[in-house]
């Protein structure tokens, strides 16, 4: 339910006016009953009445607060919901919109009359006011000492909010099946939109992206609300970035449905995809506390062992983050057969939030793409004000995890064998600490291989747009293709398609890598370069480019481009490109990278190049 008093028909009405219906994705009829929540504007930067005083973006409201969206909360009718308008709002700066989590639930017909009710109220203060003390709204607002406006608002206010504290709490919120978001933006360009909840012991946050048009977002409950029996807290929506959009909502709610699964949306690309999952051991991994029940006292979980099997499956990288004595829980775990299942394990009496820093870092992934499960809401707060961007689950959606979609990814041959490829890197470790500081000789002991083919089987391709859609660090422009784009980008005339593979004595660690070539230039220009993580820092990127050099000279070029979009998290590629190439032009979005044939630095020959590109043909 919305907050309606504080509206603006005026200056609604400067925007597009949009007099088109549109359809929504869900309709009210296929859901049983919805949560009691009641959506306010609101200001991230607000402190109260200080603010009022002393922030340049404080303008006067008629209760004498700030106005926080363009026009208010206005009901716009050419789009319909779980009402029959939609909640149109204009962003301004700092705004979000934010509710209370009310304990009981209501049907949609329930919402709908509370609402009207609402709405007849609010108009009957303004007639009130308007009968009683006939000035301009202009000039109520410049009222200082007395406004009967002002006033009645307040009373309502306080009244409703009883109303909504008592509302509908003799029904269950176990039930509730997700939280579903559907809005559509006026905006041209897509935008992330940030979703957070807050209680004493629970904090998520999370981002969906919110394209022109019509979007649709389902988010299961217990992601949220761990405990939905007694859902204490609060949420908050607002755009990243400080954006000024406009945006028209016609679902908000977490909901109960009367169907299994809500209408089918593109899942994979509304969050991101977990790359490490970080277990905790007592009372999580296994039932019981080593320390006080001793190995005869623990026992861990056939559903776990399913989990982590399926994970790992699925490419999906799992380790160990405990406080524990890290010989006396290893061994448990070895004597369970799970002890390979398991990268970098932190057992020991550290902060949880250090020591998943440390496995990230050797992992070579962004933390990000972490997520903790533990028993205890003291380390999941702990990781969580550390790292936000990290999901963190309770022992108690172990069963539910591997429906989550941010755990649904694709499945390929390089993603069946990930972790072993990360066991082999171990061993390389080990065997590089026998070199000292002569890491080039290091590499040229491990026999690495560099085959460059054409992407042609569907593995490969597969694989390939895997590494697009999942790197992050180690990514040059940062686009995500659907596979029909992908397939077109691969058909492409005077284009360069090229697919990466590597291994060395120690392993296969499979397809590495995507990189295409726009030839339609003068001088050739690198659209698209995207490695693993797993094989960066292994000289792979500079024998790469040293090959490429002599392809494009071979074809009568002089240089190569190389074009860069700059995003939070791709600046260890970024450091790879500087040392190969110089810069000749650069934006706050792009850099575009120049190497001259006759100028290139010394290169170490440390990779032998398979050279598998001869079926390419230039039209």
């Amino acid at each position: 339910m919305w907050e309606q008093e504080f509206s603006n028909k005026k200056r609604w009405k400067k925007e597009d006016p949009f007099s088109e219906r549109v359809k929504t994705n869900l309709s009210p009829e296929k859901v049983d009953y919805a949560q009691v929540i009641f959506w306010k504007e609101h200001c991230l930067e607000c402190s109260p009445p200080e603010c009022y005083h002393s922030c340049p973006l404080y303008e006067k409201r008629i209760d004498k607060r700030c106005v926080r969206m363009t026009y208010g909360i206005y009901n716009n009718p050419a789009f319909k919901g779980a009402f029959n308008f939609g909640a149109d709002v204009r962003f301004k700066r700092w705004a979000k919109l934010g509710t209370v989590l009310y304990p009981g639930v209501l049907t949609i017909d329930e919402m709908k009359r509370f609402q009207k009710i609402d709405s007849v109220i609010v108009k009957m203060i303004k007639l009130i006011t308007f009968i009683s003390y006939p000035l301009k709204p202009s000039d109520l607002l410049n009222l200082t000492y007395y406004n009967p406006q002002r006033i009645l608002y307040k009373i309502y206010s306080n009244v409703r909010e009883k109303i909504l504290c008592s509302a509908g709490i003799d029904k269950q919120t176990s039930l509730l099946d997700c939280f579903v978001m559907e809005c559509y933006s006026f905006e041209q360009s897509p935008f992330m939109m940030q979703m957070e909840y807050n209680s004493p012991k629970w904090r998520f946050r999370d981002s969906v992206k919110i394209n022109p048009g019509v979007n649709y977002f389902e988010i299961p409950v217990q992601r949220i609300l761990p405990d939905p029996h007694s859902p204490k807290g609060s949420m908050i929506i607002y755009p990243e970035n400080n954006l000024t959009v406009r945006t028209v909502f016609t679902w908000m709610d977490f909901i109960k449905t009367r169907r299994v699964h809500i209408n089918p949306v593109k899942k994979e690309k509304q969050f991101h995809k977990i790359k490490c999952v970080a277990w905790d051991l007592d009372n999580t991994l296994w039932k019981g506390t080593l320390v006080e029940d001793g190995r005869e006292g623990i026992k861990i979980l056939s559903e776990n062992i399913r989990v982590i099997k399926s994970l790992d499956e699925r490419g999906i990288v799992q380790t160990v983050i405990s406080k524990n004595d890290h010989n006396e829980a290893w061994s448990v775990i070895e004597e369970s057969g799970l002890a390979d299942y398991f990268i970098y394990p932190a057992i020991n009496w550290g902060a949880k939030s250090e020591n998943l820093k440390q496995i990230a870092n050797k992992l070579n992934i962004n933390v990000d793409s972490f997520a903790l499960i533990d028993d205890s809401a003291f380390e999941r707060s702990e990781v969580a004000s550390v790292f936000p961007q990290v999901k963190v689950f309770t022992e108690k959606q172990i069963p539910l995890l591997l429906d989550y979609p941010e755990f649904d990814v694709e499945v390929t041959s390089e993603s069946r064998n990930r972790r072993l490829s990360y066991i082999s890197n171990i061993e390389r470790e080990k065997v590089s600490e026998k070199f000292g500081d002569n890491y080039l000789a290091f590499l040229r002991d491990c026999g690495m291989q560099l085959k460059i083919t054409i992407p042609t089987k569907s593995s490969q391709i597969v694989r390939c747009l895997e590494l697009i859609q999942r790197s992050n660090q180690l990514n040059l422009s940062s686009r995500r293709y659907s596979g029909e784009e992908f397939n077109e980008l691969l058909n492409k005339k005077k284009y360069l398609s090229l697919a990466l593979s590597c291994r060395d004595r120690f392993g296969d660690y499979g397809t590495i890598g995507f990189v295409s070539i726009d030839e339609n230039q003068t001088n050739p220009i690198i659209r698209d370069f995207v490695i693993s993580c797993r094989i960066a820092q292994k000289m792979v990127e500079q024998s790469f480019m040293e090959w490429l050099c002599e392809k494009e000279y071979e074809k009568g070029y002089n240089c190569l481009y190389a074009e860069m979009v700059k995003t939070k998290r791709n600046g260890p590629l970024m450091n790879v490109f500087n040392e190969i190439f110089e810069r000749c032009e650069e934006s706050d979005q792009k850099i575009l990278f120049y190497l001259d044939f006759k100028k290139r630095k010394e290169t170490f020959d440390v990779i032998e190049i398979i050279d598998e590109t001869s079926e390419i043909v230039l039209e």
